[in-house]
């Protein structure tokens, strides 16, 4: 009888095991692939020559072919962030689990908020992405939970159709999406605020920061979000708010 139970729990060690390392494998497989297709999306960007300054839609020409939901075109130094940038009014989370072949995807493809201007800028769009344990998507902010990170890396890049922009980082903070909670500030609808409100927004983000940038703001600024899960809190975010360079 011990005999026979011991035999079945073998059976089920081994199939545990077997699936779970199915599992991981399937992972690192996606997670290869996945950046395999971002790579070779990057490798269609058409490269400036002779200093010819190009335009969104020269330098994008192929991809914006292949997908006209691409808005824009994200990159932060020594991160696996360089991806592009998707806008679908009619069904914000469509990217949520899509590749930019509109395939299924669990990782996704970062996205902008359904309302975002991107034409006219509002005071603040958002782009959101997953946090991926492999980096991948924003996976890659969690490095800027780090001062010394930070320190090096104070700005990033944003293209989009109508303006190519780079953005110095104001502030990094995690909270909550639940408003019952003290940790929880509704950055989502931060878009067009009126004098009051943006201070008592920015004040709010200060207190739930990691560090202190110093990077001062004025109301009139334009700001993008990055925004991702963190998991240190039930429906955690982490999220990185970053200031309009004039250019």
């Amino acid at each position: 009888m011990k005999r026979n139970i011991l035999k079945v729990l073998m059976v089920v060690c081994a199939l545990v095991f077997t699936f779970s390392a199915y599992k991981i494998v399937t992972y690192y497989y996606e997670s290869y692939q996945s950046e395999k297709d971002f790579s070779s999306l990057a490798s269609q960007i058409k490269k400036e020559e002779g200093g010819k300054k190009l335009l969104f839609y020269e330098r994008y020409e192929k991809l914006l072919k292949l997908n006209p939901d691409m808005v824009g075109w994200i990159k932060i130094e020594d991160t696996k962030i360089d991806y592009p940038v998707m806008l679908t009014p009619n069904d914000e989370e469509f990217y949520l689990r899509k590749n930019f072949y509109k395939e299924y995807e669990f990782r996704g493809t970062p996205f902008l908020n359904k309302d975002a201007n991107i034409k006219d800028e509002d005071t603040n769009m958002i782009i959101y992405a997953h946090n991926m344990d492999d980096g991948t998507m924003f996976g890659g902010l969690r490095k800027l939970t780090s001062y010394s990170f930070y320190e090096t890396h104070k700005t990033f890049t944003f293209e989009t159709l109508y303006h190519s922009n780079e953005y110095e980082i104001v502030t990094v903070f995690k909270t909550v999406d639940n408003p019952q909670s003290e940790l929880f500030v509704d950055y989502y609808n931060f878009k067009n605020p009126t004098e009051d409100e943006f201070y008592a927004q920015f004040k709010r983000y200060r207190e739930l920061q990691y560090y202190d940038t110093g990077v001062e703001v004025q109301f009139g600024d334009k700001f993008l979000t990055l925004s991702t899960c963190e998991y240190s809190n039930e429906n955690g975010r982490l999220v990185v708010v970053a200031r309009k360079v004039d250019q």
